[in-house]
């Protein structure tokens, strides 16, 4: 199953935010055994979202967007989204209800005026109830695919991330085997141990040079055959000298 991420928000690009919702979904998905196929982040205009949730599209199984939900003029989520996938913009009794509910669970009144606002949506879109916020989250389906579309406030996201998105996410049929290995040395000592891993055993290896005062390279593998490359590349970095210690965290 390809998954990815879709960040919407001036916010993200000018630097007034930091994004923390991509670090749960990534944290999240690694337990049911997924690794996020990508990330886009697009501000708050209706042709760049529009374009990128159309091109998620046809990249993935699952899309998930955050952000831009709401009546402000900078959420234009729920009127790009529906531009990008091909559907109308529709009012929907069940929108208006779970907004009201919202609003009164904060002790406020749904405002006449804006009662049609309120209840637009996705066409053919599931409605459900924010629970900790005010603007509902929308369910689409379209053929085999998923896109859910789900505010930006952290705890908004969060809350509704977990208890809806996730179960619509199966364990990944084939969970990678993932080794880190934590080596006093420089890359260029041992590339060309990594390459070999990559040939002899089919994985991936991940290269992360040491930050701040750190003398370590972390090196990471990923893949069925994991274990098997461990043992190969213990065996070359004793050949070599080279001080390295496995991650068993």
């Amino acid at each position: 199953m390809k998954i990815s991420l879709l960040l919407i928000g001036d916010e993200l690009l000018n630097g007034s935010r930091e994004d923390i919702n991509a670090h749960l979904v990534i944290k999240e998905l690694k337990k049911k055994g997924h690794v996020l196929n990508s990330i886009l982040i697009c501000g708050d205009d209706i042709e760049q979202i529009a374009k990128s949730i159309s091109f998620l599209l046809k990249n993935n199984d699952f899309i998930i967007s955050s952000g831009g939900l709401g009546l402000t003029p900078d959420d234009v989520t729920v009127e790009a989204i529906a531009k990008g996938i091909g559907r109308k913009i529709v009012l929907s009794e069940k929108a208006k209800r779970a907004v009201k509910q919202s609003l009164e669970r904060i002790g406020r009144n749904i405002n006449a005026a804006l009662e049609d606002d309120f209840s637009k949506c996705i066409e053919g879109a599931e409605i459900i109830e924010n629970e900790t916020g005010v603007a509902p989250i929308e369910k689409i389906r379209i053929k085999r695919k998923m896109i859910y579309v789900l505010p930006g406030v952290p705890i908004e996201f969060e809350t509704m991330f977990k208890k809806y998105v996730l179960k619509d996410i199966p364990n990944a049929t084939h969970k990678e085997k993932e080794v880190t290995i934590n080596v006093n040395s420089v890359e260029s000592n041992i590339v060309d141990i990594l390459r070999n891993i990559q040939k002899l055993f089919a994985v991936k290896t991940y290269s992360y040079p040491p930050i701040e005062k750190s003398k370590w390279l972390t090196i990471k593998l990923m893949g069925k055959n994991a274990d098997r490359a461990f043992e190969y590349l213990s065996d070359r970095l004793e050949e070599r000298g080279i001080e390295f210690e496995k991650d068993i965290s």
